[in-house]
C-alpha cells in the first residue's frame, strides 16, 4: 500500500518535474491529477486495462513527450529516500508513473435529473463524477444493512477484483468473487424476497463484454430455477443488448432501489 505520507513526498518530488505540462497535487494514495496547461492530444489505457495489453503506453500526437515524461519520472522515483526504506520494510519500491484519463470534464446539462440519489464505493474517480453530478456520495459500506436507511435508486460500486485482473491473478479473482457473493450477492438476495428493496440491478463490466441482470422481487421467489454458473450465462445476449443502447449506468425502473456494479 501507499501512505499519505509517502504520497505527499512523491507529489513533491513530481511538481517540478510535471510543472512542464500542468499542475501536478496529490489526490488518495496511489492518485495524482495534473491540471493541464493546454489539452493533451493523446491515447492512453486506465491501469484497470493496462494489464496483458501489447501497448500500453501513450500513443497519439503528443506520446513522444509523455513517454519522456514518464521515464524520466521513473529515474526520479527511483532516487526517493522513501523507496530505500520500504525495500528495507520488504514492501515493494514505487518507481512508476502511470498517465491517463486526460480530457476535459463536459458541463451538466441543465435541469437534468440525476439518476440516483445516492452512490456508494472507495474508488476516487466515483467521489469525483458524483460531486459532479450533483449526488451524494458515500464510503462503501461494509454490509448491504448499511444501506437500509437510503431510500430510492442508489448506486454501489465494490472494484474488490480489479487488484486481481491487474495482476492476472485468477485464483485471487475467484477468492475475491467468493467475497462478493457470501458478503453481498446473498444478502441482497434475501434482502429482494423480504421486500426490503425493490428492485436490484447486477451489472458487471468487461473488456469485451457487459453482464447485466435486472431482478424483482418475483424473481428471488421462483425457485423452482435452477442456478445457473457463470460460464453458463448467454454472453452474446448480454453483449447484444448492451450495443443496443442498454446503457451499464441506466438505473432501474423508477420505484427500483439498488443497483451494483461489479467490475
Amino acid at each position: 500500500g501507499l501512505t499519505t505520507t509517502e504520497m505527499q513526498q512523491i507529489a513533491a518530488a513530481l511538481a517540478p518535474l510535471l510543472a512542464e505540462v500542468g499542475e501536478y497535487q496529490a489526490g488518495a494514495p496511489g492518485h495524482g491529477y495534473l491540471k493541464l496547461r493546454a489539452p493533451a492530444r493523446l491515447l492512453t489505457l486506465p491501469p484497470s486495462a493496462a494489464a496483458g495489453s501489447g501497448n500500453p503506453l501513450p500513443g497519439g500526437e503528443d506520446a513522444a513527450l509523455w513517454r519522456r515524461l514518464g521515464n524520466e519520472a521513473q529515474m526520479l522515483l527511483h532516487t526517493l529516500p522513501l523507496n530505500a526504506q520500504r525495500e528495507r520494510e520488504g514492501r515493494p519500491p514505487l518507481n512508476s508513473l502511470w498517465f491517463w484519463g486526460a480530457g476535459r470534464l463536459p458541463a451538466r446539462a441543465a435541469g437534468t435529473a440525476a439518476p440516483y440519489r445516492a452512490v456508494s464505493g472507495n474508488h476516487p474517480l466515483l467521489s469525483g463524477l458524483a460531486a459532479w453530478s450533483g449526488i451524494a456520495h458515500h464510503a462503501a459500506p461494509t454490509t448491504p444493512d448499511a444501506r437500509s436507511s437510503r431510500p430510492g435508486n442508489s448506486l454501489l460500486l465494490l472494484d474488490s477484483l480489479q487488484s486481481s485482473v491487474r495482476q492476472l491473478d485468477a485464483l485471487a479473482w475467484r477468492a475475491a468473487l467468493a467475497d462478493i457473493e457470501r458478503d453481498w450477492l446473498q444478502p441482497l438476495r434475501q434482502h429482494l424476497r423480504a421486500g426490503r428493496i425493490d428492485s436490484l440491478r447486477l451489472t458487471a463490466l468487461g473488456d469485451e463484454a457487459c453482464l447485466d441482470l435486472s431482478l424483482t422481487r418475483s424473481d428471488a421467489l421462483k425457485f423452482w430455477r435452477r442456478p445457473q454458473a457463470l460460464h453458463e450465462l448467454d454472453y452474446r445476449q448480454v453483449i447484444s443488448a448492451t450495443s443496443s443502447g442498454n446503457s451499464a449506468l441506466r438505473p432501474p425502473d423508477s420505484h427500483g432501489r439498488q443497483t451494483t456494479p461489479v467490475p
